[in-house]
């Protein structure tokens, strides 16, 4: 069953290729079509953050990353991918050498140096900025506007979760973060920050 746990069906998580210079897909990296059972406790009442990670739906990130980088060894991948594959497992699986990610955050990691990744992304050198036409959303009261934004990008490391510390082998890892934040918001309006 999917969606209001009455409909029959199966999810499915794809990788999609897509040529970097033309902007075209060309085809599927990986596929992963999986069921959940109906009987499942929700997550709270299976303690979803204590399973170990190959119990977790959260692992077809990971998976995709290394099925699609070892069926198309010659060719160096960028991997785009949404706030729910932010898992320090996932960035594990990356190899700097041939694959490479683009995940939006959905934490406030920590740093090595006790610091945080939101302050510290504040904080970084300033790339330059550029101009959004924002549409207006009656439902979340957004008014269009012209949004000024800065873009900011810094190298940094990421603390592995002392949650993990029997189950990961990098206690760190290093990537680049960018920070995408409205100046001059207009008062009453929720700023961008990407």
């Amino acid at each position: 069953v999917v969606g209001t746990k009455k409909d029959p069906g199966l999810y499915v998580h794809p990788t999609l290729l897509v040529d970097a210079i033309l902007g075209v897909p060309i085809g599927w990296g990986d596929i992963q079509i999986f069921k959940r059972n109906p009987e499942n406790k929700t997550k709270l009442e299976r303690k979803y953050q204590t399973l170990p990670f190959e119990d977790k739906e959260s692992r077809y990130w990971r998976d995709a990353i290394q099925n699609t980088s070892s069926a198309i060894p010659e060719v160096i991948l960028t991997f785009v991918a949404d706030r729910e594959s932010d898992i320090f497992e996932v960035w594990e699986a990356f190899d700097a050498r041939r694959t490479h990610g683009i995940i939006r955050a959905s934490r406030d990691r920590k740093t090595p140096d006790g610091n945080r990744l939101y302050k510290q992304l504040s904080q970084g050198q300033v790339l330059g900025c550029v101009t959004l036409e924002v549409k207006a959303d009656p439902r979340k009261k957004r008014l269009a506007r012209t949004a000024k934004l800065e873009i900011r990008v810094e190298q940094m490391r990421i603390q592995r979760p002392k949650s993990h510390a029997k189950t990961l082998e990098a206690k760190e890892i290093v990537l680049y973060g960018v920070e995408v934040r409205e100046l001059n918001c207009p008062v009453g309006q929720e700023p961008i920050l990407w």
